[in-house]
C-alpha cells in the first residue's frame, strides 16, 4: 500500500526526492545526535520511516532531532507503526509527544468487499476469469492475510484462464509437499524471473547480469519476507549485512525512479507466498 502510494505520488510530482527507511536499519553516528545519513535524511522531500515499533532504543533521541529539523524545513515525513503513539512501548515523551502532534491515520485490515474488488483486480490483471463463487470463496480463506491472498493468486496462474470453483480449491488445497522455506522458495521465484540459475545467485559472481537480481532477491527477502539481514547473506552466498543493507537501498530507490518496478517484483512475490511455510 505505501509503495503505491509512493509511485502515485511520483507519477504527479516527478520532481521529489522520496526515501524509505525501515526503523531498525535507522542508523546514528556514535555522537548520538546527528544521524549517520543525516544530508540525505534531512533534504529529501520525503521521509518515510516503517515500523517504528522497532526502532533501536539509542535512536529515540537523534530520532526526534531529525524530525524538529524537517519539520521546521517544512519537509514531509511519514511514520509507520503497529499501534499508534501513546500505545507504542519504549518511545520517548518527547518523540511521542511529536508523533501525536501530527496527523494519525489508523489503518485496519481489508473488509470483506475490499478483499472482493482486490481479487478481480488482480485477477484482470492476470488475465484471470474468476466467478463470483471462487472470488466469494477466496476473499473468506484468506480473510487474515493479503500477502497470503496474493501468493494464492499467483498459484492460480498454472491454472486454465477460467478456473472453476472445484480447480481452485483442489489446486490449492493439495498440501502433499512440505513447504519449502521462504529463502528457498525466492531465490527459484526470481532466478526463474530472470533467467539465471539459482546456483549462480547464491554463488560468488559478481557478473552484472546477476547483481540485479541478487539484489532484488535480497530486498524480498528482508522487506516482504521478514528475513533478517544477516539469513539474507548468509543464504546468498555468505554475504555481509552491509552488503544485503546496500542492495535493499538500491532496489528502494529505483523503485522511486521506476513507477513499473513495483508491479514486477508483486509478480515475483506472487510466485513465493503460496508455497512457503
Amino acid at each position: 500500500m505505501l509503495g503505491r502510494f509512493v509511485h502515485s505520488l511520483l507519477a504527479r510530482r516527478p520532481d521529489l526526492t522520496v526515501q524509505i527507511v525501515p526503523a531498525n536499519e535507522l542508523t546514528f553516528a556514535p555522537d548520538a545526535d546527528q544521524p549517520a545519513d543525516r544530508h540525505a535524511w534531512q533534504t529529501v522531500d520525503l521521509l518515510i520511516v516503517e515500523d517504528l515499533q522497532h526502532l533501536a532504543a539509542g535512536s529515540l533521541e537523534p530520532l526526534t532531532h531529525l524530525l524538529d529539523y524537517r519539520r521546521a524545513a517544512r519537509r514531509l515525513s511519514i511514520i509507520t507503526a503497529n499501534a499508534g503513539p501513546a500505545q507504542l512501548h519504549g518511545l520517548s515523551q518527547r518523540l511521542r509527544s511529536r508523533l501525536a502532534q501530527g496527523l494519525i491515520v489508523p489503518l485496519e485490515p481489508p473488509g470483506l468487499a475490499s478483499r472482493q474488488r482486490l481479487i478481480r483486480r488482480l485477477a484482470a490483471q492476470r488475465r484471470l476469469a474468476l466467478p463470483d463463487a471462487v472470488v466469494d470463496w477466496l476473499a473468506g480463506r484468506y480473510a487474515s492475510s493479503v500477502r497470503a491472498l496474493l501468493g494464492a493468486l499467483g498459484q492460480l496462474a498454472h491454472l486454465s484462464p477460467e478456473p472453476t470453483l472445484a480447480s481452485v480449491q483442489a489446486h490449492l488445497e493439495q498440501a502433499h509437499e512440505p513447504p519449502r522455506p521462504l529463502l528457498e522458495s525466492l531465490t527459484r521465484a526470481v532466478a526463474d524471473h530472470f533467467g539465471v540459475s539459482v546456483k549462480h545467485l547464491c554463488g560468488p559472481s559478481r557478473q552484472p547480469h546477476l547483481l540485479w537480481p541478487r539484489q532484488v532477491c535480497m530486498y524480498l527477502a528482508h522487506r516482504h519476507g521478514q528475513l533478517p539481514l544477516a539469513r539474507i547473506g548468509q543464504g546468498l552466498g555468505q554475504r555481509t549485512h552491509t552488503t544485503v543493507l546496500h542492495a535493499i537501498r538500491k532496489v528502494e530507490q529505483s523503485l522511486c525512479q521506476d513507477p513499473q518496478l513495483a508491479s514486477q517484483l508483486a509478480r515475483i512475490w506472487a510466485r513465493v507466498g503460496g508455497c512457503v511455510g
